[in-house]
């Protein structure tokens, strides 16, 4: 069995290495080829210039076949009588002068679209909407005026000068007039009327313009005239445009009415709308457009296309955590646009098909390392087979191997194993100075192992003679294998050294059952035994000086036992009933009483001292004492009191465990006296010893229910007890207001403990915020009252308020704490119990079994069985009554199993005790 575990522990700490080494290298890899990626896709590209210079119009005659789209401008001629009718141009692929941005006049194109929408083809290009004719069906034609039917109106097409459909453009020799000429030609292309306009003055103003220029210039003037007149009509159809994302339409729309930008309450949607159309028109790249996305939604917060714009650039280049914030500040201006929910789907598609990669890969990588745990787990137990056995063959060629071992990293069970081993190959190997050091650490974890006192013992009765600390082990050893020539060289050694420690006396009791008539070890036990006093024997002492009394029948010894069962409060051992008749007891207790007093005024002069060590100390020794005198046993419950009353963590701990031993083991007294006749004063019970209060109790039955309320207000700052106790008893929800207004009253810290203690049986969703009030109390006995009252209220809404107490340094609090969460199922309770079973402070680790015992789980159980083993007797006490009180099945196996050891007898009747409560559980339960 033992042997499947280390397999399992090994093979997780394998797998669990291989599964965090592979996935620190996959995520490396992972964020290596993510950051190269963005530094790819974040390059700059170098433009394409697609933009080629347009080429001549075609004359009259050619001028109705169908273009390609490769052709960037078409016109057609048309006489100089013929009546004009104003209309829409076509769109072009300039940029229109706003304040945002700067003329497009040698922007280059980017071929690749970034996102196509809803109303856009991907395939269309601005020179393909400015070869053909489009007409606006919202715009009215409007009759130019009388005066002015010479001039031509704008149309979509440029009327040749030549028959060969060329503009007839003076060149002169002068290089701005060439660049000027060039400008006119790029103002035709893009439709912006207002450019043209002024470029046509600057010709004119030079003497360098045509007939045609000048005529093109009214028609350009009477144009703009109309378009600042219907302003508002213009925006409204402008805008009409903007919606159903008709960009194409809409940029020449808008280079023909540039009066927009000049009105206020146009210029920031006139600012979106012109940098809409050359995104979609693809008239600038990309970084221009991303920085002038930027200064647009500094400009116009609410703009919907600049963020949106930011977003499908930051998807392109692959930074999804930028287009994600992008796509925030679009979604919140139009939620439920069709690009916002494209875009988002997008980002939501890519988001899952990485999370999916990653678990896929995780779990491949997770069984990978299971398998290669369960192969190097396999490996270690092939291995661990193998040593152990060439142990028994060649055990000092193994022992250098297990020693390599020893120096490496382990948990306790695997360390305990190790040196098991180490000791047997050791002494096998026969390296005894060896194999005594690992015997020894092996004590020190497991104080009385069986392997390394059989190894220990052996090795020391082979040597001729042993030292003290040697004769511990071997009276250990001699407890196991009780053989007469092993007894006889003990005893010998105890005749030689005369060195009669207490713990040499299980092992002298079975000596003197086999050898009853050696004289000498009789006679040395009486020198030894009669001057100590019978405050310090123990249960081994006592049945050893029995013994010597049944074969010396010595009186002195027979009185000394009596003394030494008083003091340890065996009032109903059968030695005494039987030796009652034989020996006046009253006389001895006033013997032990004497005893006593010595030692009690010792321990209250040194409790009353400033060193808290030495206080907690003397405090400590009190629980191993079952007989106080009278005369001693107020003070010492006094200045307990007094300590439990400053309110230090593990001072108050101990103080209340000594408090409560000594009331109960004075009742104890009492009664054995009234069994003698001995009339003592009056002894109070613990509940007696409480603080004087100013009102006295009321019964029960007394207080009507009616009146609850009523008597709760009258009642003082101190009350009795009992009174609250059946205040609270005859309390409903009505009076929880009543109790509030007590509770906010400036009481004493005894008060409110005393009352959170019962208040908490209402059970009342209305007295959690009050409970919870408590739970920041200067007293820590407040605060754990508090958490009590919060687990008997059971209003789960006080978890999140308990939680923190879980590291509280309090033992108290914290165990109140794990007990309510773990009733509530939270699961860092169980963790932190856990940890309070494995805590270097005595007073957590007995908090600890006093949670458990009242967890009827396996798990507990096994937590129960592991504090066997603790250091501190008072641990195993309570962890020995604790498995009783539990009554899980198997416990009591455990404590069978237990009792095999060397133990000392006050364990041995605790486990008798908890054996016998096992049994009263069982037939409980039956019924």
């Amino acid at each position: 069995m033992k042997e499947t575990e280390t397999f399992w522990r090994n093979a997780k700490k394998s797998g669990r290495a291989v599964v965090l080494i592979v996935t620190v290298f996959f995520l490396f890899f992972l964020d290596s080829i993510s950051e190269a990626g963005k530094k790819e896709k974040s390059k700059p590209k170098k433009p394409h210039h697609s933009h080629t210079e347009p080429k001549p119009a075609q004359s009259e005659s050619t001028s109705n076949k169908p273009e390609t789209p490769n052709k960037s401008v078409a016109s057609t001629t048309e006489p100089a009588s013929t009546k004009p009718k104003p209309e829409l141009t076509t769109p072009a692929s300039s940029t229109p002068v706003i304040p945002l941005s700067a003329s497009s006049t040698s922007s280059p194109t980017i071929k690749e679209p970034i996102l196509p929408l809803n109303n856009l083809s991907s395939s269309t290009t601005s020179a393909q909407i400015t070869s053909q004719t489009i007409t606006n069906p919202a715009s009215p034609t409007v009759a130019p005026p009388k005066e002015q039917k010479t001039i031509p109106e704008a149309s979509t097409t440029f009327t040749p000068i030549s028959g060969k459909g060329q503009l007839e453009i003076i060149s002169p020799n002068d290089a701005k007039i060439s660049d000027l000429s060039e400008k006119l030609k790029k103002a035709e292309l893009d439709r912006n009327l207002l450019n043209e306009a002024e470029i046509l003055k600057k010709l004119i103003s030079m003497e360098a313009a045509t007939s045609e220029q000048k005529q093109r210039l009214a028609s350009i003037e009477y144009q703009l005239k109309l378009s600042k007149d219907n302003l508002e009509k213009r925006w409204t159809e402008a805008e009409a445009l903007y919606l159903k994302e008709e960009w194409g339409t809409l940029k020449v729309f808008l280079n023909q009415n540039p009066y927009f930008s000049e009105k206020d309450e146009y210029t920031l949607k006139f600012g979106e709308m012109s940098f809409a159309c050359d995104y979609f028109l693809n008239n600038i790249p990309s970084e221009e457009l991303n920085e002038r996305a930027r200064k647009l939604m500094l400009l116009n917060p609410k703009s919907f296309w600049a963020p949106m714009a930011l977003a499908l650039s930051a998807l392109k280049c692959g930074n999804e955590k930028e287009a994600a914030r992008q796509l925030d500040f679009a979604a919140h201006i139009d939620p439920k646009h069709p690009t916002v929910l494209l875009v988002s789907k997008t980002l939501k598609q890519k988001t899952n098909r990485r999370i999916m990669t990653a678990v896929i890969l995780l779990l491949a990588i997770t069984i990978l390392g299971f398998l290669f745990s369960m192969f190097f787990g396999f490996l270690e137990k092939i291995e661990w087979i193998i040593v152990k056995f060439f142990i028994g063959r060649f055990p000092a060629k193994i022992l250098p191997r297990l020693e390599r071992k020893l120096g490496t990293h382990l948990e306790r069970e695997e360390r305990i194993e190790l040196l098991q081993l180490l000791t047997e190959t050791s002494f096998k190997a026969k390296t005894f100075q060896k194999g005594e050091r690992y015997a020894r650490s092996l004590l020190e974890l497991i104080p009385k192992s069986r392997l390394a006192l059989e190894f220990l013992g052996k090795f020391y009765l082979s040597l001729e003679s042993f030292n003290a600390l040697q004769a511990e082990i071997v009276a250990s050893y001699c407890l196991i294998h009780p053989d007469r020539e092993i007894l006889k060289r003990f005893a010998g050694y105890v005749k030689e050294t005369k060195n009669t420690r207490y713990s040499f006396d299980p092992v002298l009791t079975r000596y003197l059952s086999v050898f009853p008539e050696d004289t000498e070890i009789i006679s040395l036990l009486k020198d030894a035994y009669l001057p100590r006093s019978p405050i310090e024997f123990n249960q081994e002492t006592l049945n050893l000086l029995t013994k010597v009394w049944e074969i010396s029948k010595d009186e002195k010894i027979l009185q000394k036992v009596c003394r030494g069962y008083i003091a340890a409060g065996r009032f109903e051992d059968p030695f005494i009933k039987n030796v009652g008749e034989k020996i006046s007891l009253r006389d001895l207790i006033f013997d032990v009483e004497k005893d006593l007093c010595p030692e009690e005024a010792k321990i209250l002069e040194t409790m009353e001292s400033s060193k808290a060590d030495k206080k907690i100390e003397e405090v400590r020794k009190l629980l191993e004492r079952a007989y106080f005198s009278f005369e001693n046993s107020e003070p010492i419950v006094s200045k307990l009191d007094e300590i439990i009353a400053e309110g230090k963590t593990p001072d108050r701990y101990w103080a209340e465990k000594s408090r409560n031993h000594v009331k109960e083991t004075l009742i104890r007294c009492k009664r054995f006296k009234k069994s003698l006749g001995i009339e003592e004063d009056s002894i109070k019970s613990p509940s007696e010893h409480r603080a004087p209060s100013k009102t006295a109790a009321v019964p029960e039955s007394a207080i009507p229910a009616q009146n609850v309320s009523d008597e709760i207000k009258k009642l003082s700052d101190s009350p009795n007890f009992e009174t609250i106790q059946n205040l609270v008893k005859n309390s409903t929800e009505e009076e929880i207001p009543a109790w509030k207004e007590f509770l906010e009253k400036n009481l004493p810290a005894s008060t409110i403990s005393s009352v959170l203690k019962f208040i908490g049986r209402l059970k009342s969703k209305n007295l959690t915020p009050v409970l919870t009030k408590f739970l920041k109390h200067q007293n820590s006995r407040t605060r754990a009252n508090a958490i009590e009252a919060l687990e008997e209220n059971d209003d789960s809404e006080a978890i999140n308020a308990i939680t923190i107490f879980l590291t509280d340094p309090d033992n108290r609090i914290r165990a109140n704490a794990v007990k309510a969460l773990h009733k509530w199922k939270v699961p860092q309770a169980d963790r932190c119990l856990k940890m309070m079973t494995e805590d270097p402070q005595v007073p957590m680790r007995d908090s600890a079994i006093f949670v458990l015992k009242g967890i009827k789980l396996l798990w507990a159980q096994t937590l129960l069985k592991n504090m066997l083993n603790d250091p501190d007797p008072l641990i195993r006490k309570s962890a020995i009554l604790a498995l009783a009180e539990q009554s899980c099945k198997g416990g009591d196996e455990i404590l069978k199993e237990y009792s095999k050891n060397p133990i000392p007898q006050d364990e041995t009747e605790h486990i008798e005790k908890a054996l016998k409560l096992f049994t009263e559980n069982f037939v409980q339960k039956k019924a």
